[in-house]
Parts: C-alpha cells; structure tokens; sequence
C-alpha cells in the first residue's frame, strides 16, 4: 500500500521520561512554557515540543493528536492555495 509523505510532524520534539524529570527539564530549558505540573503528557504548539511521562497507546496518541491538529490548522491557515478568491 503506497501512502502518502506526511511531515506534518517533522519539526516537532516529543520528550519522555517521568513526571518530575520532565517537569524539570521544561523548568530548565523551557522557561517561557506554563509549568503547570505534567501528568500524563503535555503538548505545546507554539514550541511544537510535548512531554510525554506516561507512555501508554492512549497517552501517546492523545498528544500527537494535539501535535497533529496543531500542524493541520497551521498549515490551512499558511497554505496560499487555501485562501478564499
């Protein structure tokens, strides 16, 4: 089965680890973030950058549909061919 390419999530970066660790790195190095705590997982698409401390199907899937939706939205809003004539 031939599908299409889709680098919609490309330029994204999916951190895991446990709670605290991430919790700790976004206090470190993404400073500009909300740092409310991270249960399961967090996703940022202003920074395309999620947290992941839960690595199960479920939590997996829920964040890179936030990714996804985040790249959909960007790219009809960014895409020339979208606008209306």
């Amino acid at each position: 089965m031939n599908r299409p390419e889709n680098k919609d999530l490309d330029d994204w970066r999916f951190y895991f680890g446990s709670a605290e660790e991430l919790n700790r790195l976004k206090a470190d190095v993404f400073k500009d973030l909300n740092q409310k705590g991270i249960g399961n997982g967090q996703a940022f698409a202003g920074t395309k950058v999620a947290f992941i401390a839960n690595a199960s199907p479920e939590t997996m899937l829920h964040e890179a549909l936030h990714a996804m939706t985040a790249a959909h939205l960007n790219n009809s809003y960014t895409d020339s061919s979208n606008t209306a004539e």
